[in-house]
Formats: structure tokens, C-alpha cells, sequence
């Protein structure tokens, strides 16, 4: 059996489970967690290969979806006002830079295109 075809089909379930596991660990009730995205793309640069940095689309599509469903995400203005909910996350690009290919980087927007400007 071919090694690839093996981690694309047991790993989002792998990570699935585990993550379930992690996400409802009571530490996280009264947290923040913060998601940063580096580089949002199906062609990543060379600099994120090498420090793998980057995740395809369908794998950030998967991780905001994931995060949606086991997180209350919020956005910048509610984390200033303070008001934050238990088990509150937000996401945001690393280092104030995100190569996204045009990607929404934020639970609500679980990866959608950014509208026309």
C-alpha cells in the first residue's frame, strides 16, 4: 500500500480525533487560543517549505472549519472591548504577514474567497 495514500486518508482523521481530544480539555474553557496562518497556499514559497510554514487550502479550509466547530471565535473588536466568551479564538497571520492566495484568515469566514474589492 502507498505510504501518501495511507497519510492522506488516516491523518485528517488522526488529527480529527486527536484534536477533538485537545479542544475539549478543560484548561481551554477560560482561554484564548490564537491560530496563526503563515502561508495559506497550494504553491507555498520555499521559505515555508523549509520551515514548514505553510498549508494547502483544503488543509486550512479543514482547520478553520475545525476550529468554527470546536472554538467561539472572535474578531479583533471584540477582543479589544474585552469581550471575550469562554473557549474564545481568533486567528490571525503570523508575523503581520500572510501569504493566503486571497483566503479569509478568520472562523467566520472558514476560508472563503475575499469579496471583490
Amino acid at each position: 500500500m502507498n505510504i501518501s495514500f495511507i497519510k492522506k486518508t488516516l491523518k485528517p482523521i488522526a488529527s480529527r480525533i486527536y484534536g477533538s481530544l485537545v479542544a475539549n480539555h478543560p484548561m481551554l474553557d477560560k482561554s484564548l487560543t490564537i491560530f496563526c496562518f503563515h502561508d495559506v497556499s497550494d504553491n507555498p514559497s520555499e521559505f515555508s517549505k523549509m520551515y514548514e510554514l505553510s498549508v494547502t487550502k483544503e488543509n486550512f479550509e479543514f482547520q478553520i472549519s475545525f476550529i468554527s466547530e470546536h472554538f467561539n471565535t472572535i474578531g479583533s473588536d471584540q477582543l479589544i472591548e474585552g469581550n471575550i466568551p469562554e473557549k474564545a479564538a481568533i486567528s490571525t497571520p503570523s508575523s503581520g504577514h500572510c501569504r493566503c492566495s486571497g483566503l479569509r484568515t478568520s472562523a467566520s469566514g472558514v476560508g472563503s474567497p475575499l469579496p471583490d474589492p
